[in-house]
């Protein structure tokens, strides 16, 4: 029962923030003002959410998870960290690299 009322959290849930992710980054003065590198990847990971609502519904209405030839468009939501996260690293080494 648990799992069940997961999958339809989740189903919810991942279009709403993915839907909050794409305005913000679009909208919000604060990350308009952000790098290219951190809209970027908040895009890509706002795009696997997309992608992880679609293999999420499948599953859901199917009961059958889908497998993929090709990369799931869920991994995107790994790939848009990725970016996020190489580029607070590179703040974080340029800062100190500054002194400050």
């Amino acid at each position: 029962m648990i799992e069940f009322l997961t999958i339809w959290l989740i189903l919810v849930l991942n279009p709403i923030a993915a839907g909050i992710m794409i305005m913000a980054t679009m909208k919000n003065r604060a990350l308009q003002a952000a790098s290219v590198w951190h809209r970027l990847g908040v895009l890509i990971a706002a795009c696997g959410l997309l992608g992880q609502f679609g293999h999420n519904l499948v599953f859901a209405l199917t009961g059958s998870d889908p497998r993929y030839l090709e990369m799931p468009l869920w991994a995107l939501k790994d790939y848009g960290l990725i970016i996020l996260a190489f580029h607070f690293a590179h703040l974080g080494f340029v800062e100190g690299r500054d002194g400050g």
